[in-house]
Formats: C-alpha cells, structure tokens, sequence
C-alpha cells in the first residue's frame, strides 16, 4: 500500500484482468502488454485464456539509473513464461532513457534473446518529428551509435528471431510488431 492507502499490486492485476476481458470481448487473442508492474502483470497473463509479450518498462534517466541493472535484471526474468506467454524489454521512450542506458538494455535484451518495444510519438513533439521522416532514419543509426552490431525490429514493422528466442510458441521467424512510414 502506498501512503493515500491504495494497493498498487492489486490495482495494477485488476488492470490486466480487466485489460484481458475487454480484449476478448472485442476479439483480440494476442497481446502486448508494456507494464511497470512486471510480477503483477504477468502473473494475471501467464494465468489467462489469451497469448500475450509482456514487456517490462524500463525508465534510466538522471536519479532513475541508479537502479537500472536490477529493473533490467526484474524485466528480463522469464520465469513467468508459458506456452501462451512470453516476455521482452521496454525502455520507455527516448525522453526517459538516457544514451548508456538504452546500450545497458539492448544488450540485455540481445543476451536473453528478447524483443524489445520503445513508445515513440507519444507527445505531440514526437509525432511530429516522426511524420517529417528524420526519426527513423536516426533510429537505423543507433547501433552504431551504440556501439552494437546491429538493432533488430526496426525495419518494415518486422522483428527477426533467432530460433533460440522461437523457443516457447514455436513462433514464426518473422512476426509483425507494428507500421512505420519508411522516407
């Protein structure tokens, strides 16, 4: 319980059930879930009737990196995984992961065989930059710029797996994960 007396744990489980129950009243079967509250959230997915990626949230600017390696260590534990769901990492958004940040989850992600997903034109700004076209092109040098070989899931709304990270569904190699407008 926080201080005005309101159960954040059990409010964010009665958020992904009620989540989960709104889907399948629409008919959605497969989610992606992004979750700050990872134990919570999926403990209800692992348990449900749909297929879900749950990714959790990762912030690492300013105060917020001191914690980053045990957010990181928390979000990347698969032992919630099942046969109908898996996991993946988050870094928030470019606003609220710094640059040694993001290198310190990509290349958590790149170990465990994790897909990642990063909210982008959430603000007006964002959107913005995205529609005149410079941010993906900004986004296809961040490896480099990072430092690592490659980024995979930036390119025509595709993520590539390798089998090892096919592991728990049998999922086809390639998997749609969202549109982007490519100049």
């Amino acid at each position: 319980m926080n201080e005005q007396g309101v159960d954040r744990a059990a409010e964010a489980a009665a958020g992904v059930r009620a989540g989960m129950d709104e889907s399948l009243r629409s008919g959605v079967t497969c989610v992606g879930d992004i979750t700050k509250a990872v134990a919570e959230s999926r403990g209800v997915l692992r348990e449900g009737p749909i297929r879900a990626d749950s990714f959790g949230e990762v912030t690492g600017i300013g105060s917020r990196r001191a914690g980053l390696a045990e957010r990181i260590r928390l979000c990347a534990d698969d032992a919630a995984t099942n046969a109908t769901m898996d996991i993946g990492l988050s870094p928030h958004a470019p606003y609220t992961v710094e640059g040694p940040a993001l290198v310190q989850i990509i290349k958590a992600a790149e170990r465990n065989a994790l897909p990642i997903a990063m909210h982008l034109a959430e603000i007006a700004e964002e959107g913005a930059f995205l529609a005149r076209g410079a941010a993906f092109g900004a986004f296809r040098r961040l490896p480099g710029l990072c430092g690592l070989a490659r980024l995979s899931g930036l390119s025509k709304g595709t993520r590539r797996h390798d089998p090892a990270s096919t592991r728990r569904r049998g999922r086809d190699q390639h998997e749609p994960v969202g549109t982007h407008r490519e100049t």
